[in-house]
């Protein structure tokens, strides 16, 4: 599956006259907050720090905030999560005030019906608005300002959508679309909301299909079903998780279908399917972002790859092997930590980034073995620079595997985790990193860590990054992560 969800084609059409029709508001009551709630708060935060930058007056202090709202993650207070990332991005664009602006957009949801449009079927498009939280008492009438258009920023359709004051817990309000014409151009479409004086927008995306997705589905399993015997086993099963991800309402704590590009992912898999069917394999050696599935030894491990623009045939490139911390999924190194940074990184510096899901990829260690040698069939690797990078739990998988893989790791790095000392005292070279303010795990423990692997023998580096916490420092210190691994 090709995964950005970022970038898209699209041509060029007249803009289309929206009909905006203001729904009643329904029942109120608050809302079950979803995964895909949290993930696009915390890329909120993400995002708006790389691209405005922390001040260092307030690096201290926001961080702990964030690190604050990662423990009523833990502990299971969703609803305070959302409110209070959507508080910090806030102060972060400097638009804080009750009511503002700012903190009415971000208090909605936003979503639309259907997500997935068929070629010659539909002709509306319902976009819903739901209040996720009434933030501090009474607020005002919200008026959105709608606009659908392409990755090229060209403009179908506009509209308006009113939230009435007051709007509790729950109140959804929904405008319609006329999208008569963009249903006869397949792809990804983006659906954005602002409010005069709001400092960023809402977004949500819709995707054009030439058949209906549940038919498009069920056509993609037949094929691979009937694919030969001889067809090879874990593309089959990479081509098999991908087609279950072709819904038209994806599952809101499932990120790999609400991240799906089912336009982009329909062309892929058929493409695929084909070459299997004729006793081919599917063209490796692609530039771009994928999501793929594997059999491990204890069932599916799901994980994305991104393969840089420098990939060809005659020279073997590196790998980063990415592994992201506890309650976040093999899309959080390509979507967030700085805003997929180490995917910008991948592609200036010229190595293969495969980001697995840690938490099953982590119990057996053949797990690895069979993920690299899934990733050498499709792409011409350095398998003696092979590097790790772990946030968190991430981190401790990452202290394993410098251990128990030392000789096909060649160096790791722990960026606000800690780790056990091999008992041989042996292990890749692996850079300890501490964030001062980190609320979730305190720098003295990864010092302690640290320190306990140094006593073994191990060749372990330790640095400290004042000001940051537990997970905003991902993004802040990548780059000299990433030197730091190439380096040894």
């Amino acid at each position: 599956m090709r995964t950005p969800t970022r970038r898209a084609a699209g041509r060029t059409v007249l803009a289309l006259l929206a009909v905006a029709a203001l729904a009643l508001p329904l029942a109120a009551q608050s809302p079950a907050v979803s995964r895909r709630d949290l993930a696009d708060a915390y890329l909120q935060v993400d995002a708006v720090a790389m691209s405005r930058g922390i001040p260092a007056a307030q690096r201290a202090a926001w961080n702990r905030d964030f690190d604050r709202t990662t423990l009523a993650f833990f502990g299971g207070d969703f609803r305070r999560v959302v409110r209070d990332m959507h508080h910090l991005v806030a102060r972060m664009v400097g638009d804080s005030a009750a009511h503002s602006p700012t903190r009415q957009l971000l208090a909605l949801r936003m979503r639309t019906a259907p997500r997935i449009l068929v070629a010659g079927r539909d002709r509306t498009l319902d976009v819903n608005a739901t209040v996720l939280y009434a933030d501090e008492g009474i607020a005002p009438a919200r008026t959105l300002r709608l606009r659908l258009f392409d990755a090229a920023g060209q403009v179908y359709t506009t509209g308006t959508l009113t939230i009435p004051p007051g709007a509790l817990d729950g109140t959804i309000v929904t405008a319609t679309l006329n999208i008569d014409d963009i249903v006869r151009a397949p792809g990804r479409y983006v659906v954005e909301a602002t409010i005069p004086g709001a400092q960023l927008p809402l977004r949500t995306e819709v995707f054009v299909l030439a058949e209906p997705p549940d038919d498009l589905r069920g056509r993609l399993l037949r094929d691979i079903a009937a694919l030969p015997s001889t067809a090879d086993p874990q593309a089959v099963t990479s081509l098999r998780a991908r087609a279950e991800l072709v819904v038209e309402y994806p599952n809101e704590n499932n990120a790999a279908q609400f991240i799906a590009n089912p336009a982009a992912l329909a062309v892929e898999l058929e493409r695929e399917v084909r070459a299997l069917a004729s006793g081919r394999s599917p063209d490796g050696q692609r530039p771009g972002d994928f999501w793929r599935a594997i059999a491990g030894p204890n069932g599916r491990i799901a994980f994305r790859l991104y393969a840089p623009r420098q990939v060809n045939t005659a020279t073997p490139l590196p790998v980063v092997l990415a592994l992201h911390g506890a309650g976040t999924d093999e899309n959080m190194f390509l979507e967030g930590y700085g805003d997929g940074r180490l995917r910008a990184l991948a592609d200036s510096i010229g190595f293969i980034l495969v980001s697995p899901a840690t938490a099953t990829l982590g119990p057996n260690l053949a797990a690895f073995d069979t993920l690299m040698d899934v990733v050498a069939r499709e792409y011409v690797i350095d398998r003696q620079r092979v590097h790790v990078i772990g946030h968190s739990a991430g981190g401790a998988l990452a202290t394993v595997l410098a251990a128990e893989r030392r000789t096909q790791i060649r160096s790791a790095a722990v960026i606000a985790g800690v780790g056990a000392a091999p008992a041989d005292g042996q292990m890749a070279p692996t850079l300890f990193v501490g964030a001062e303010t980190d609320l979730v795990i305190p720098v003295t423990r990864v010092r302690a860590s640290f320190e306990q692997i140094l006593a073994s023998g191990a060749l372990v580096e330790y640095r400290q990054a004042d000001g940051w916490g537990h997970t905003l420092v991902v993004g802040a210190l990548l780059d000299d992560v990433v030197r730091w691994v190439f380096n040894r």
